[in-house]
């Protein structure tokens, strides 16, 4: 009879919970018992369940959480550890009452969390596992693995496009402002305001923006690299074939006009897959359709956490269309964006 090697996963993620759950679900060799937020809270669980392999995902400051491992699970049961984590075993040490670690194994994880080649991360994630549980020689350091490797992302991006809505102009705000340096790129922004709000909203960004100036959009406008245009309220904003900002007095969509789906669905006619897509705070799920139609091009696609957005309903809606490469707290949106088109000139 085939031994198959039961796996716990444990990360504050339910995202990437999932999505490692899911790899390890499709092999014929191991098994998910469990799946945990947190370690403190399960520690009995863990021990009773008898995992072959506990997976988790850490930083260097939780290396506490690492010892309490090594104190109270692997002093009771023989199982292997499997870290996900930037930081490699001599950091994790620095923080530890350890000089070692036990039966510990480190992927050193690049990058952030990406769907775009989801396959090869899957493969490579499996072969580590394997070779963590199977392997004679007790090692402390698998070799680097780009689980979530920003290889696999789409790198020509010729525009950027954000979409938002309750709580929006405060995260809007710490977006642009994170965002040190000219890019040479414009940014076509549609935040849900209604008629008459948008150009005092524009004039306090453009005051708060030191590389970027920012306007309220009007039909007609020629699009320019390191100018921010702030969607008008009341009227859809979207790009003609030779880059102006068109009107479009059609229907809301989603109950809103100016919708983030008009823009973003119109823009990917004309920058196909040469789009940076973000979806910050709001209600409802408008941005979601047009995400998936920017992703079918090659698009590269941000969301706000949940962590960090007021409401969650456009970025879960985001999500759950599985076109989302990154998963990012509203601080780390703008720095992104900068690394992203930094990479791409």
């Amino acid at each position: 009879m085939k031994n198959i090697k039961k796996v716990i996963v444990i990360d504050e993620s339910a995202f990437i919970r999932g999505k490692i759950c899911e790899f390890i679900n499709k092999t014929n060799n191991f098994k998910i018992i469990n799946r945990f937020r947190n370690v403190k809270m399960y520690v009995k669980q863990i021990i009773k369940s008898e995992p072959d392999l506990i997976i988790l995902d850490l930083n260097e400051e939780e290396a506490d959480k690492l010892d309490m491992i090594q104190e109270n699970i692997l002093s009771e049961i023989d199982t292997n550890i499997l870290v996900i984590s930037k930081s490699d075993e001599k950091e994790f040490l620095k923080n530890s009452k350890f000089e070692n670690y036990k039966n510990t194994y480190f992927i050193k994880n690049v990058c952030d969390f990406t769907i775009d080649g989801i396959k090869v991360i899957e493969k490579e994630l499996i072969s580590k596992i394997e070779a963590c549980i199977n392997s004679e020689h007790k090692r402390n350091y698998i070799d680097k693995v780009n689980l979530f490797n920003k290889q696999h992302i789409k790198k020509n991006i010729d525009v950027v496009l954000i979409g938002a809505s309750t709580g929006g102009p405060r995260a809007l705000t710490k977006v642009l402002t994170s965002i040190k340096r000219k890019i040479n790129r414009p940014i076509l922004i549609v935040q849900h305001m209604p008629t008459g709000f948008t150009k005092s909203f524009a004039e306090r960004l453009n005051k708060s923006c030191l590389n970027f100036i920012v306007v309220e959009a009007e039909d007609g406008m020629n699009i320019e690299n390191d100018k921010v245009y702030i969607a008008k309220g009341g009227i859809h904003m979207c790009i003609s074939e030779d880059k102006k900002i068109i009107f479009d007095d059609s229907n809301s969509i989603w109950g809103v006009k100016p919708a983030v789906d008009k823009l973003f669905l119109s823009a990917s006619k004309v920058y196909k897959g040469n789009i940076l897509a973000c979806i910050l705070t709001g209600m409802g799920k408008d941005g979601a359709d047009g995400i998936v139609k920017i992703k079918e091009l090659g698009g590269t696609i941000i969301a706000e956490s949940e962590k960090t957005a007021l409401i969650y309903g456009m970025p879960k809606a985001a999500i759950e269309t599985g076109k989302v490469d990154y998963i990012l707290e509203i601080e780390q949106i703008g720095v992104k964006i900068g690394e992203l088109l930094e990479d791409n000139e």
